[in-house]
């Protein structure tokens, strides 16, 4: 099979155009990392509503660049099992990246979650604070990731979201 000028260059457009996309979509940031499972406990049915409204998937980003992912697994009046996921921020210099970590964090008067974080636990930036905010209608949380040491502070806008998509 002899082919022309135009078989050639359309086969070689399909060639480079697949190479093209295929490296594009390896190049493209991780999603924050999650385990197997996740398991959310329903909250009791006598917490206040502002507070058991914390409890599930929340998904956003930190500063606008980082993805994250943060969960509420189980919440009371008093403490909440979070698990915290970052995802890749290429060439940015954030950290962490690319880790998850579970944390026993305070349920405090606002509400808000907050939990600290040690320099020894895992960063040199620390210590830190992390701290979680419903608005009013319960359907947006805002964290603020506090570095004391360096005096920043960054924010991620997350909004709820569900075990199926993030675990996709």
């Amino acid at each position: 099979m002899i082919m022309d000028k135009k078989n050639i260059l359309l086969v070689l457009s399909c060639v480079f155009l697949s190479v093209g996309i295929t490296g594009c979509v390896a190049m493209s940031p991780a999603k924050p990392p999650l385990p197997a499972v996740i398991n959310i406990i329903p909250p009791s049915p006598d917490l206040p509503p502002e507070i058991a409204a914390f409890s599930g998937v929340w998904e956003g980003k930190w500063g606008a660049v980082q993805d994250t992912v943060i969960v509420i697994e189980k919440i009371d009046a008093k403490t909440a099992e979070v698990l915290i996921s970052f995802g890749e921020a290429e060439r940015t210099g954030i950290r962490p990246q690319n880790i998850y970590h579970y944390q026993t964090a305070a349920v405090l008067p606002g509400p808000i979650i907050q939990w600290k974080i040690s320099n020894r636990d895992s960063r040199d930036d620390c210590p830190c604070t992390v701290t979680l905010k419903l608005n009013k209608e319960l359907n947006r949380l805002t964290a603020f990731f506090t570095f004391e040491r360096i005096k920043s502070k960054w924010r991620a806008d997350l909004t709820r979201s569900t075990t199926e998509k993030v675990l996709q």
